[in-house]
């Protein structure tokens, strides 16, 4: 188990934004209408995901039989409102625009 710095630096906030720029996604489902939203990041590497465990207060790491076996996942409304803001002034346009998409269209049915 990794241990949360409750007061994670600029720099590994960065490095946060920098992975979900790369790799992450935000959305509510099921998709055809509002519902829950979630928020995901896939690696084949644990140790990435631990890392990333460890400056987010939030979030599980879990495994799956795929190519890319194991992934960080949150599914709760306002986890996904605080992910987007601790890394807005880190992430890309294109990634804000996801966020922004994803919490607007999505209800309060999953807190």
């Amino acid at each position: 188990m990794s241990v949360v710095d409750p007061y994670p630096s600029s720099i590994d906030l960065a490095w946060a934004a920098g992975l979900w720029d790369g790799e992450g996604s935000v959305g509510h489902y099921p998709a055809n209408h509002k519902g829950y939203l979630f928020a995901s990041l896939v690696q084949k590497d644990r140790g990435v995901l631990d890392r990333l465990q460890t400056i987010l207060p939030f979030g599980k790491v879990r495994q799956r039989n795929a190519p890319a076996p194991f992934y960080w996942s949150v599914a709760r409304r306002l986890d996904v409102m605080l992910l987007a803001w601790m890394l807005w002034p880190h992430l890309s346009e294109v990634k804000r625009g996801q966020f922004e998409r994803a919490i607007t269209g999505s209800t309060w049915e999953n807190d």
